[in-house]
């Protein structure tokens, strides 16, 4: 038995990066009894520091109780130390908290072992699977600049919400030119939750007057010989391979697919990128856009015990990451199938939006918003010229209906709310989106 699926990942190879992060995933192949534990140790950069960030397995199960996770910077290693119910065998993963090396250093090695006991002594006994050593990563003096483009910088295909596919530019400025003799590898890395497609090399622009509506002055045009023949991506990764004629002090611009954003905003939104072997420093990504903490509640949970719809309240609480601007801007709100929002023929509906900015919370006037269903879905125009503004708190109620005794055990479902500058309703105008869970239904 050995160890499988071992792997360093890194956040930031730059010199003195004092806030990196460290990822160390890897798969036990036997149950370790109480008393042993993991080691993973590095002959890795000198100066190379961390401490325990957090330690999870791949699934839903972490580290049983009574497992411990430390660090021992004086032997450069990570301790696993079993409790009383050992470790299950399985696919596990630590991140930590890393400082990088004052000055250039080469990657080293990274070993994993395990031990039926001694894991705290400088030499464990016993050792249970087949170690590995996996290559860890060496640090490099940075790239003068590397950024994310904004897209009221002139960048093109900016779609910023949740989930959706999107068109990124960035630019950056060499330290050095590549090594010549060949391809130079860029590589680029977001956070977690972006997906760059499997073959992305159609994704891939860097003719500047395509990349920009209006090009900056301060941009260099790409390098005629530095045809991008090749791009694969694996999740929040993208491997090309470029061709020569990149030069120190020079700003270069692309722009590049990814097949969708995170459903939220990373907690480390950071994005590097790396041209022939130079790494730039992490840089911030964009906040995704769509709605904070929402959530959907009605006035209770049971399903109507009579024989016709009964209609009660429904209540979404949000906080908006962009400004829904008045007069003109459209809540809209979707609900499960089985469940039907209440309105007159004509359309029209009934719903209150108030605020918690104030004690008591303020209310929008009835004759400040307009309400109406189509195709199913809640939209509630902003007439007045109060906008539904960032950070407060802001309650949504309409009226559902809810169904007959026989549908009342229908699942959770799911409800989305959506926020627009204006009509019409489409992607031009769109802002916030966010998917909820909803609730069950239960007979009373």
């Amino acid at each position: 038995q050995s160890f499988s699926y071992c792997s360093v990942e890194v956040l930031s190879r730059v010199i003195d990066y004092r806030q990196n992060r460290l990822r160390l995933g890897f798969r036990i192949a036997t149950h370790i009894p109480s008393g042993g534990g993991v080691v993973i140790a590095t002959n890795s950069t000198t100066g190379l520091e961390f401490e325990l960030l957090s330690s999870l397995s791949s699934g839903d199960n972490p580290l049983p109780d009574g497992a411990n996770s430390f660090v021992d910077n004086s032997l450069s290693r990570i301790i696993i130390e079993a409790g009383a119910d050992g470790i299950p065998a399985g696919l596990y993963r630590l991140e930590l908290i890393a400082e990088n090396p004052k000055s250039p250093a080469p990657a080293g090695v990274w070993n994993f072992a395990s031990y039926r006991a001694s894991v705290r002594t400088a030499s464990p006994t016993d050792r249970i699977d087949k170690d590995i050593n996996v290559p860890g990563f060496d640090v490099a003096e940075p790239m003068q600049e590397a950024k994310m483009v904004p897209w009221h910088s002139g960048a093109q295909g900016r779609v910023d919400r949740p989930l959706e596919r999107n068109h990124l530019t960035f630019a950056f400025k060499l330290l050095a030119a590549p090594a010549s003799g060949g391809d130079a590898e860029l590589l680029v890395h977001g956070p977690d939750g972006f997906a760059f497609d499997d073959y992305c090399l159609g994704q891939v622009e860097t003719n500047i007057s395509l990349v920009f509506a209006t090009p900056p002055s301060a941009y260099s045009d790409w390098p005629a010989a530095g045809i991008v023949t090749y791009c694969r991506g694996e999740g929040p990764k993208a491997r090309l391979l470029v061709g020569s004629g990149f030069e120190a002090d020079e700003t270069y611009s692309f722009r590049i697919g990814v097949k969708h954003n995170p459903l939220r905003t990373a907690k480390l939104n950071f994005w590097t990128i790396e041209l022939g072997g130079e790494p730039s420093s992490p840089f911030p990504g964009f906040e995704v856009w769509t709605f904070y903490d929402p959530m959907v509640a009605p006035v209770a949970f049971a399903g109507s015990p009579s024989k016709t719809n009964e209609v009660r309240p429904v209540s979404v609480q949000f906080r908006v990451h962009n400004v829904v601007p008045a007069p003109g801007g459209v809540l809209r709100l979707q609900g499960p199938s089985h469940l039907k929002f209440q309105s007159a023929d004509d359309g029209s509906c009934d719903a209150e939006l108030a605020t918690e900015s104030t004690e008591p919370a303020t209310v929008w006037d009835p004759n400040e918003l307009r309400c109406n269903v189509s195709d199913g879905a809640l939209e509630l125009e902003l007439l007045s010229n109060r906008s539904v503004l960032r950070w407060r708190v802001h309650h949504l109620t309409v009226q559902v209906k809810f169904p007959k005794a026989e549908l009342a055990h229908a699942e959770a479902g799911e409800w989305r709310l959506q926020s627009f500058r204006q009509s019409p309703l489409d992607d031009g105008n769109a802002l916030d989106d966010a998917v909820m869970e909803g609730f069950p239904l239960v007979k009373a």
